[in-house]
Order: structure tokens, then C-alpha cells, then sequence
């Protein structure tokens, strides 16, 4: 059994067909988010669908073999209509899991993205203080999500934004990626890092400056 399961979702199909040219590295973000859980005492495990060429039935019995508590998906442009998949079929295999959707696409449609059921929590900008904090609410206490900053959710029907979380001021305070949970092999450049986060740019087409400031 475990406590938390994050995944990345599938490449839309016709780009998928070409994946092995494009799945350059790990999603690090999800190893940075694994990392501060592990560092917690939750038990975790990564599943990078796009690598791994998983379908939906297979990861459906990937879900169903672990039996998490809580299903962390990243969604980003490209993938969010695949995520919104992997949540149905985490909700289809066991309604009582938590998923929880975070990316900078969900970031600024957090309330279209909770019209869609399968979803229960939109964690907005950076996910690893806000993930921990879930998993510590709903695993170690009563469950009440009320006053976790940087998230939007779902309370007796209603969609419910608390404010927002404070950016991480200090990168080297946070553990290095859990890359123990990648499948390495799998990628062209398996050893990549993250240096830094935001732009000083205003590019308008680009979420960077919008999700972590400039």
C-alpha cells in the first residue's frame, strides 16, 4: 500500500508515436514533490506513463497492485486532457482515492478543471510544501483541507480557492529529486538539473514568469 502514487500522463497519441525523440529527461518536478514526502515519512512511487508507454489498463492495474491514498497527476498544455483520463480511471478504480492535479495548466484553470469530478484538488504553482501538507492532513489527521494555502477544491459541491501559497525563497532548502523512482533508463538525458525557477522575462505565450514570478 501507498501513501502517495504521482504520475505523469501519456504524450497526446500522435505525438506519442515519436516519444522516444522527445522524452528528453525526468519530470523533475514530481521527484522534488516525492522527495519532500519521502523526507516526511510517506511511502511514494512515481509512475512517468509518457516513458514507460503505459495505457490506461495498465495503469489501471498499477493503481488497483498499490492501492494508494492519494494520486498526485501533473498536468501540463499537452497532457491535461490525458490527465483528466488518468484521474477517471484512479476515481473508476477506487472512488475513495484523493487525485489531486497540479501544472501550470491547471494552475490558472483551477475552477474549469474542478467542473470535471474525477478531479478533487487543484494544487496552484509550486507543489512541494502544498502536497506534503495534503498528505499530512489527510493521512495523519482529520482531513480538513481548509486552510492549506495554494490550493482550490471541492467542499459539499461548492469550489472553494484558499489563498495563495507563498513562493519558496530558498531552492537549496528542498531535498534533491527523488530520482531513485525514475525508470532512467528510459530517457535520453536521464541526469538533468533544475537550477532555478521563474524567468525575467514577460514573454505573453509562456507560463514561467506567471507561475513563479520574474
Amino acid at each position: 500500500m501507498t501513501d502517495a502514487l504521482l504520475v505523469q500522463p501519456p504524450l497526446p497519441k500522435p505525438i506519442g508515436e515519436y516519444s522516444s525523440s522527445i522524452i528528453l529527461c525526468p519530470p523533475l518536478g514530481l521527484g522534488y514533490i516525492a522527495s519532500n514526502l519521502i523526507l516526511e515519512g510517506f511511502e511514494v512511487e512515481i509512475i512517468d506513463m509518457a516513458a514507460l508507454n503505459l495505457s490506461l489498463d495498465q495503469f489501471k492495474r498499477e493503481v488497483k497492485q498499490k492501492e494508494p491514498k492519494i494520486v498526485g497527476i501533473s498536468a501540463e498544455t499537452l497532457t491535461y486532457k490525458n490527465a483528466l483520463k488518468v484521474a477517471e480511471t484512479v476515481k473508476k478504480e477506487n472512488p475513495e482515492i484523493l487525485t489531486v492535479m497540479g501544472g501550470p495548466h491547471v494552475t490558472f484553470l483551477a475552477e474549469e478543471t474542478l467542473r470535471n469530478p474525477q478531479v478533487d484538488v487543484v494544487v496552484r504553482r509550486e507543489g512541494e510544501m502544498t502536497m506534503k501538507e495534503i498528505a499530512r492532513r489527510l493521512l495523519r489527521e482529520n482531513g480538513d483541507l481548509g486552510n492549506v494555502k495554494g490550493i482550490t477544491y471541492r467542499r459539499e459541491g461548492h469550489i472553494i480557492s484558499n489563498p495563495e501559497r507563498p513562493l519558496i525563497e530558498d531552492l537549496d532548502s528542498l531535498p534533491f529529486p527523488a530520482r531513485e523512482l525514475f525508470p532512467l533508463d528510459r530517457y535520453r538525458v536521464p541526469g538533468t538539473l533544475i537550477t532555478s525557477r521563474g524567468c525575467p522575462s514577460k514573454c505573453i505565450f509562456c507560463s514561467a514568469g506567471a507561475m513563479y514570478g520574474g
